[in-house]
């Protein structure tokens, strides 16, 4: 059985008004059912940034050690090279055992950096793939919420047709009180 009531607008409401609780008696609220997955979402964005932030820090530390022992490296060549025009050889062997151990630290804090480097892309990819994530949920949502906005624009002007026929013809039978049985 299918009843449909239309209900007059309360006597202190203006014409044409439609109360809050009117609204509701014809439509509920728009409600996504994909709100938790959503904000779940958007949680996990911003632990991804997160992610980017520590792995680019943890980037320019090693890049800056990097640079250090570089220089350092550097001063010892020249050391070297200096100590082996004056022709100290103890001296020379002494800046080239530090050249030699800077060396292995220098490929030791550049192994550093290309796995600083390979985290960071890998964080770069995790957000991108959330991020694309929480963009079709948040199209999802809006497509959901245009059907909703619609449906509800329908409701109101069958209403408002079913009103503006029941003021034109206030004796006559209108199409929202047939019963269905």
């Amino acid at each position: 059985m299918t009843v449909a009531v239309v209900r007059p607008p309360r006597a202190d409401a203006p014409s044409g008004a439609v109360s809050a609780r009117d609204d509701q008696s014809t439509m509920s609220r728009f409600r996504f059912r994909l709100q938790p997955a959503l904000d779940r979402a958007h949680a996990n964005e911003t632990l991804a940034r997160g992610l980017i932030v520590d792995a680019r820090l943890a980037c320019d530390k090693v890049a800056s050690q990097l640079g250090a022992v570089e220089s350092r490296l550097a001063e010892f060549r020249a050391l070297a090279t200096t100590i082996a025009g004056a022709g100290d050889a103890g001296s020379f062997a002494v800046a080239e055992a530090g050249s030699i151990a800077l060396s292995g630290l220098y490929r030791e804090r550049l192994r550093e950096a290309q796995q600083a480097a390979a985290v960071l892309a890998q964080a770069r990819c995790g957000y991108v793939r959330i991020a694309s994530g929480r963009r079709a949920l948040e199209r999802l949502r809006e497509r959901r919420f245009e059907e909703y906005r619609e449906l509800r624009e329908r409701a109101e002007s069958a209403e408002t047709d079913e009103m503006n026929c029941l003021r034109s013809n206030p004796g006559g039978s209108s199409a929202l009180r047939t019963f269905a049985l």
